[in-house]
């Protein structure tokens, strides 16, 4: 069993990502929305400043980046669930559980922040899911949508050719002929 990192001032259990179920995830996120239905996040409702929330998330990012996907999720699940209205939280949590090859939740994650206005890598995160379902329409269609969204900025240059890349790679295969 991993060490996972919770900040102390949060009531939340520990996430332990192997046994999160989708469904888990969705009602957990659905009762952190009920919380902001009612105008305010739970982060609020416990005290929680933006600067913490932010040097939090800032920690999470450094553990993603330094490989450790596990601690970064435990990180990004919180934050999520403290404030569901940020798309940042809902990406780092989707990229960790792609990382730790989890594809579907981390769709969930992924389609959660594009649905807040995450800028394309979101996008691009859900067309890499699809394709590790192996759902190559929708992958192609994202990645479609993402080398539109891209085309001519130069602040996505390469995330515009890694999905148009992609897309066409994806493409070839599907229109290659089966070897038999």
């Amino acid at each position: 069993m991993s060490d996972y990192y919770l900040h102390p001032v949060l009531t939340l259990a520990p996430v332990d990502y192997r046994e999160l179920k989708t469904a888990a995830i969705r009602m957990l996120s659905e009762e952190s929305l009920n919380a902001v239905s009612s105008g305010q996040s739970l982060a609020t409702l416990r005290g929680l400043g933006r600067d913490e929330i932010q040097a939090r998330l800032a920690e999470g990012r450094a553990l993603a980046e330094a490989g450790d996907f596990e601690r970064a999720f435990s990180i990004a699940f919180d934050l999520y669930l403290l404030d569901p209205r940020e798309y940042r939280h809902a990406f780092l949590a989707g990229m960790c559980m792609y990382e730790l090859g989890r594809p579907e939740d981390a769709l969930a994650f992924y389609f959660a922040a594009e649905r807040m206005g995450a800028p394309p890598e979101a996008l691009f995160g859900m067309a890499q899911c699809c394709e590790a379902l192996d759902d190559c329409r929708s992958a192609m269609r994202f990645y479609d949508r993402v080398g539109e969204m891209t085309r001519s900025q130069t602040q996505y240059e390469d995330l515009h050719e890694s999905a148009t890349d992609a897309a066409h790679s994806l493409y070839t295969r599907q229109t290659q002929p089966a070897v038999t």
